[in-house]
């Protein structure tokens, strides 16, 4: 998207400026600048993504200070960690995290038993789908710096610790597998956060990282170069760092994962029952290659879309229908940096808890089991990846009697066609 006047606080009060995570150079090159509505506190940010210069790796820089992310994380409901995720059978997170499990699990069960710790655990959705796969002899632990997703992962039964990594206090070698999914890319000092993991792993232990693969990024509205994601791997890079830790025999996911990139090592994968499987070369130039391709592509993506929304919202105007955006989130309020969504919806619809009977964008934020009582007549689905799931649920609650938008023709086709 075209940058715009940045936010107020601007530079010094707002963003700080790291060399590179990785080697520590301080040289870069910019590949992709933008500004994303993020919410209250911050309105809008800049997004700036840059590749060294030196190794090649890319990430955020400038990006938003480091204790700003933080207090973000803590008080923003719109922060990874606070969002609300459907966990019933057919959610769209619990079919992906059997799918996860099953990678995993499919190394791990050649012990009967072990301590898999989950680094940032959430909810514990992919703690359940590694109990259904495991032995009972596996202790299953998490550890999740969010108070409301603790909270609900230890309802569940797990003991799960309520702090940072690298402030957790567990003892070293304590774990025989660490699992470690959407985190990495999340964190400041990703080196020294799975230096970290290398101390609380048994020796001969087997860690799984998930991350998003800067080889092929998602188009998509709220934009997968974002506030919070500051490091961005590829597959040589991610495995480069798993050698410096010394798990030098690396296994990848040979699945069809789209934009992510998952990759399970350690020192000795024999012991585990498996042969090393990893074959990527230097992908400095495609890494390159894709972040400036993906720039091109963006704001004709955002356009098409925006035009989409504004035909669907002209068209329920024009016949009186009573209309509501579902998603109170970042993908509706990049919506409305383009269309008038205040003008032609009269409600917001959401499944969080947390959120119903708030106010979000001006908007009154209802359950959607409220549909029938509002008289609802048209719902405009503002999302990407839950898609599917918010239009099965609005079916199952009002039927054919709502016309139902979505922004997407198929959310699984929308990732970039990598360089």
């Amino acid at each position: 998207m075209t940058p715009t006047a940045p936010d107020a606080r601007a530079d010094g009060d707002l963003y700080e400026t790291p060399p590179c995570p990785f080697c520590g150079a301080e040289r870069r090159t910019s590949l992709y600048r933008s500004v994303k509505r993020v919410g209250e506190p911050l309105g809008e940010v800049r997004v700036s993504v840059s590749q060294c210069d030196d190794c090649g790796f890319v990430y955020n820089a400038p990006r938003v200070r480091e204790d700003v992310l933080e207090s973000y994380y803590a008080t923003s409901p719109l922060a990874s960690g606070q969002v609300f995720r459907d966990e019933s059978a057919q959610g769209y997170y619990p079919q992906l995290n059997a799918r996860r499990a099953r990678h995993l699990a499919g190394v791990l069960r050649s012990h009967p038993r072990g301590r898999l710790l989950d680094v940032g655990c959430g909810v514990g959705g992919f703690l359940d789908a590694m109990k259904a796969e495991l032995p009972g002899g596996w202790e299953l632990y998490g550890l999740e710096p969010s108070r409301n997703a603790h909270r609900q992962s230890t309802d569940k039964g797990y003991a799960v610790a309520n702090a940072l990594l690298g402030s957790d206090g567990m003892p070293a070698g304590s774990f025989d597998a660490i699992s470690m999914i959407s985190v990495l890319e999340h964190t400041t000092d990703p080196m020294a956060a799975l230096e970290r993991i290398r101390e609380l792993l048994a020796p001969h232990g087997v860690v799984f990282v998930e991350v998003p693969n800067v080889l092929w990024p998602e188009l998509s509205l709220s934009g997968f170069f974002s506030l919070e994601h500051i490091q961005h791997f590829s597959p040589h890079a991610l495995t480069r760092a798993f050698r410096s830790c010394g798990w030098d025999q690396v296994l990848n996911d040979p699945g069809d994962h789209g934009h992510a990139l998952r990759l399970l090592g350690s020192a000795d994968l024999t012991g585990w029952g498996c042969r090393e499987r990893s074959e990527f070369g230097e992908d400095r130039d495609r890494a390159a290659a894709a972040v400036l391709a993906y720039a091109r592509q963006e704001n004709a993506f955002v356009d098409m879309l925006n035009r989409r929304v504004r035909d669907v919202l002209s068209d329920w105007s024009e016949r009186g229908l009573r209309a509501a955006v579902y998603g109170a989130g970042f993908h509706t309020l990049a919506l409305s940096s383009h269309v008038d969504i205040q003008g032609a919806c009269s409600w917001i619809l959401d499944g969080d808890p947390k959120k119903q009977g708030t106010v979000f964008m001006g908007l009154p934020v209802h359950a959607p089991e409220e549909i029938p009582g509002l008289g609802i007549q048209g719902v405009l689905v503002s999302s990407q990846r839950f898609q599917e799931e918010i239009v099965r649920r609005i079916r199952s609650i009002a039927g054919s009697d709502v016309e139902i938008a979505v922004c997407y023709d198929d959310p699984r086709n929308t990732f970039l066609a990598g360089p």
